[in-house]
């Protein structure tokens, strides 16, 4: 089986930087920065997120004042793409994003110019899945797993991470908001504001890949952060029971937050998985809703064109 490896980038070049990807240490390619690259955050109706997904919109779509429920989503220019064959892939793996050749015009303790770059989103699936990511949702009834896209607005809480198949650099990512369509961020916000806490200007970048048992997949694998002491551990969701999503919740989350049993079980959409039976050994796989965004609008077509 192959899969796709999506890595977004925003640059500034004063000179000739480049960025080196390896996985594994085995080298995938070398970019040479020659322009630079944009990104911007943009405000998607939650209503078409469902569309996309095959889904009639909810009451959730709609605000109490009429106006469509806006997602925040990230849109960079600029992507790169590697197609991996799984015969390269480990039970653990490591692909590392390293800057090289960057320059300043430093002079006497002061500069204006500088070679900038930032690693953003980070998306790693089955190419089948790639094509057409709604199959995801049969693929996983016929191994007994309930795949939900939570909310990030309602999973954050819960310490259920980014899901499946994405690292969004956007702080926001999936996030509903009070903003109208209209409105945009400020970019004069600080990147600590708008970005995941690892997502700094020149900043290399290495993130796991895992064997995934459950899902018989290998998956990034699903860091989040310790909501009691900040430590970043991995959540296995092929080891989530949902008999035990509630017990999970409360040890993984602020705990003044929410009570037990406030805590919804989530059971599976009748639309997306109608033939999944729910029992003793049904696991939980979230999965993170603008990803569809990504791949439909930004993605998908780009790579049958460029590929």
């Amino acid at each position: 089986m192959n899969y796709i490896l999506a890595v977004s980038i925003e640059s500034q070049v004063y000179r000739t930087p480049n960025l080196e990807f390896r996985l594994n240490n085995r080298l995938l390619d070398i970019m040479d920065l020659t322009e630079n690259y944009s990104s911007e955050i943009q405000s998607i109706k939650k209503q078409d997120i469902y569309k996309l997904w095959g889904l009639e919109p909810d009451k959730s779509c709609i605000r109490s004042d009429g106006s469509p429920t806006m997602v925040d989503a990230l849109h960079s220019e600029k992507w790169m793409y590697f197609e991996i064959d799984e015969k390269y892939l480990n039970d653990k793996n490591s692909f590392t994003v390293t800057g090289k050749d960057f320059h300043t015009n430093y002079n006497n303790g002061f500069f204006s110019k500088m070679d900038k770059y930032k690693i953003l989103d980070v998306l790693f699936l089955p190419k089948k899945f790639f094509m057409n990511i709604r199959t995801i949702f049969e693929y996983c009834t016929n191994k007994n797993i309930l795949a939900d896209f939570m909310w990030s607005t309602e999973q954050r809480p819960l310490g259920l991470g980014n899901g499946w198949p994405m690292y969004p650099a956007l702080r926001t990512s999936g996030l509903t908001t009070k903003r109208l369509p209209i409105q945009k961020l400020s970019k004069d916000m600080l990147d600590e504001v708008i970005f995941n806490d690892n997502i700094w200007i020149n900043t290399d970048r290495e993130i796991s890949i895992i064997w995934d048992d459950r899902l018989e997949l290998f998956r990034l694998r699903n860091l989040v952060p310790n909501l009691e002491n900040d430590r970043p551990y991995g959540i296995d969701t092929d080891h989530i029971l949902l008999s035990d999503f509630q017990k999970y919740c409360m040890e993984n989350h602020r705990k003044e937050t929410v009570e037990f049993d406030e805590i919804v079980v989530p059971q599976p959409n009748k639309n997306l998985q109608p033939k999944l039976n729910v029992n003793a050994e049904t696991t939980y796989l979230t999965i993170h809703a603008p990803a569809i965004i990504l791949l439909d609008k930004f993605l998908k077509n780009k790579y049958i064109y460029e590929d």
